[in-house]
């Protein structure tokens, strides 16, 4: 089947403002998203399916202000063309550390639910509640500024501010906190194991001496 001409606008009837709204897009800008899911790749080790996402419709729109016959629509595309380049940028780093907030938060509730945590004969170090609360204080805080910075000029110092001193080390943080989190629970369930062994076998043998002593009282009476 012999390929069928696609239709698409002539180089010179292109609008010039699309033009240097692209130029500016793809030459001057986006390179800071490439740069961001790059180092999101090395920091994170996975892709940013979300970052992916958002480039996407930056492709999308740039496509609808280069076929748009409505020139009151073209400021409006590059509007959003840029918009979802902001997004693929900024939001992986913070939806990672949210995410790591959330898985953080799951494991702590399963971790509390432990009982005998502090055993002066099982001598073994957990994860004190001071140490978890100052630890997630420090997360917050982070994340916050980095939502107040980034909210910004993409292209600004403040924006690479967000993303280098803030989302970064908040998730450094998290993972931290999330490997002490799993250390503890592994102390809690044996502790927990040994505790409940000691009840069992202090019961059995409560149980075992009672019925020694009926035996004894009847075979001497």
């Amino acid at each position: 089947m012999a390929n069928r001409p696609h239709p698409h606008k002539q180089l010179e009837e292109i609008n010039r403002v699309v033009m240097q709204g692209l130029v500016d897009l793809l030459f001057f800008k986006y390179h800071k998203a490439r740069e961001s899911i790059i180092s999101y790749e090395s920091n994170v080790s996975k892709m940013p399916a979300y970052a992916f996402t958002e480039l996407r419709d930056f492709i999308d729109h740039m496509y609808l202000a280069l076929s748009q016959d409505q020139q009151d629509q073209i400021p409006h595309h590059l509007e959003q063309a840029e918009e979802h380049l902001r997004r693929a940028v900024a939001e992986p780093y913070q939806g990672v550390v949210q995410d790591e907030v959330r898985e953080i938060g799951n494991l702590f509730n399963t971790y509390n639910k432990y009982w005998f945590k502090k055993m002066p004969f099982l001598e073994a170090k957990t994860l004190s509640y001071d140490e978890y609360y100052s630890s997630k204080r420090e997360i917050h805080d982070l994340l916050e500024r980095g939502r107040r910075l980034k909210s910004c000029n993409i292209w600004s110092d403040e924006f690479d501010e967000a993303i280098e001193d803030c989302f970064l080390p908040a998730y450094q943080k998290c993972i931290s906190l999330k490997q002490k989190i799993i250390g503890s629970l592994a102390v809690s369930k044996s502790r927990t194991e040994k505790v409940v062994l000691a009840l069992v076998i202090g019961i059995f043998l409560l149980f075992f001496s009672r019925i020694f002593d009926l035996l004894c009282k009847r075979i001497f009476s």
